[in-house]
C-alpha cells in the first residue's frame, strides 16, 4: 500500500492533468453509451481521488444506465450526505427510486428537487411517470403539462407531448383539444 501511495503522489505531481483527462475519458464513454468502460474509468479515477463530486455523479449515472439501481442509489445518497443537496442529486434519487418501484419515496425526492429548482423538465417527467405508474392519471397529466410549460428542449418536448397524448388516449379522450395547447 505504501508503494502505491508513493507512486500515486509522484504521478499526480508529475502529471497534474491526468485526473482531468481520465474524467473527460469517462464522460466521453458515457456519451458514447459505453457504460461498462465508463464505469471502469471512473472507478480508476476514484481510486486516485475520491473527493471529486462530478466523478461521483458520473459513476452514479453509469450505474443507473447499467440497471444497477441499488448501487446508483448508494452513490446518490453518499453525494447528498457528503456534498449537500442539489437539484441533480434529488432528481436522480427520485429516478432511481422510481426504477426500484418505490413510487412514494421517488415522488418525495422529486418534490425536494423542485423546491431547489422548480423549473426542470426532467424532474417533471419523472413526476409524471411516477404518478402514471401509481395509477393517478390526473396528477400524471399535470406533470406532463408542467414538463411542457418548463420549455424543454425539442427531444423532451416531443417525449412529453407523446406521453401526454398516450395518457389522454388511455383515458378515452383521444380528441381532447387540450392536447393542442
Amino acid at each position: 500500500l505504501c508503494d502505491r501511495l508513493v507512486r500515486w503522489y509522484r504521478d499526480r505531481r508529475l502529471h497534474p492533468d491526468a485526473d482531468d483527462a481520465l474524467r473527460r475519458r469517462g464522460e466521453n464513454e458515457l456519451r458514447a453509451g459505453r457504460f461498462e468502460q465508463a464505469l471502469a474509468t471512473l472507478e480508476a479515477l476514484m481510486f486516485r481521488d475520491a473527493s471529486d463530486r462530478r466523478v461521483w455523479k458520473l459513476r452514479a449515472f453509469a450505474r443507473f444506465q447499467l440497471g444497477r439501481y441499488a448501487e446508483a442509489l448508494e452513490d446518490q445518497y453518499w453525494i447528498r450526505g457528503t456534498f449537500g443537496p442539489d437539484r441533480f442529486v434529488h432528481r436522480e434519487i427520485g429516478a432511481t427510486l422510481f426504477k426500484l418501484g418505490r413510487l412514494e419515496d421517488a415522488l418525495a425526492a422529486l418534490e425536494r428537487s423542485l423546491k431547489i429548482d422548480g423549473e426542470h423538465a426532467d424532474t417533471f417527467r419523472w413526476i409524471a411517470r411516477a404518478h402514471e405508474e401509481a395509477g393517478r392519471p390526473t396528477e400524471a397529466e399535470a406533470g406532463w403539462r408542467a414538463c411542457l410549460a418548463s420549455q424543454p428542449g425539442p427531444r423532451m418536448d416531443a417525449l412529453a407531448r407523446n406521453n401526454l397524448a398516450w395518457l389522454l388516449a388511455r383515458q378515452s379522450r383521444p380528441g381532447d383539444p387540450r392536447l393542442l395547447e
